[in-house]
């Protein structure tokens, strides 16, 4: 059983909401092959430790080598470093050393919490509202617009 399966997945829009990255940099990093894109319930999708690489490179506002920035990918993905209790480190050069912050770690977090969240709470079924997503068990959509009281 692959990884991914019990690892929680977001949308490319809740990927960068999450990161506060721009749509522009998500895309650039799945074009680089920095991240990976998961085809699902027809859409793409990301795990939530790919939204922390995407935070983490964000942070680091440095233009890294596409070569750097998939070593640091691996570093996430082989170690978990935001399973750790205390700041992990990799070093890239004797230079340049990448670390993992809390603020990533919980940046990661805050994605598993709100996918499992969301799928808990929100369903998309194509015979309610033609598939809109809404609220589990209700006909309520899930986005709703607030309209301006005069």
């Amino acid at each position: 059983m692959s990884k991914t399966v019990d690892t929680p997945m977001l949308t490319r829009r809740e990927a960068v909401e999450i990161a506060r990255i721009s749509l522009a940099a998500l895309d650039k990093a799945i074009e680089q092959n920095i991240v990976t894109v998961h085809k699902r319930r027809e859409g793409s999708w990301l795990t939530s430790e790919d939204v922390g690489v995407l935070a983490l490179l964000h942070q680091t506002a440095l233009p890294l080598p596409i070569t750097v920035k998939r070593k640091i990918r691996r570093w996430v993905h082989e170690t978990e470093p935001y399973r750790a209790r205390q700041g992990t480190e990799l070093q890239i050069s004797d230079a340049l050393v990448v670390r993992w912050s809390p603020d990533i770690s919980q940046t990661v977090h805050a994605a598993e919490s709100y996918a499992r969240l969301r799928d808990r709470w929100i369903e998309i079924d194509p015979d309610i509202k033609g598939g809109e997503p809404v609220i589990r068990g209700t006909r309520v959509a899930a986005q709703a617009s607030l309209k301006s009281e005069s």
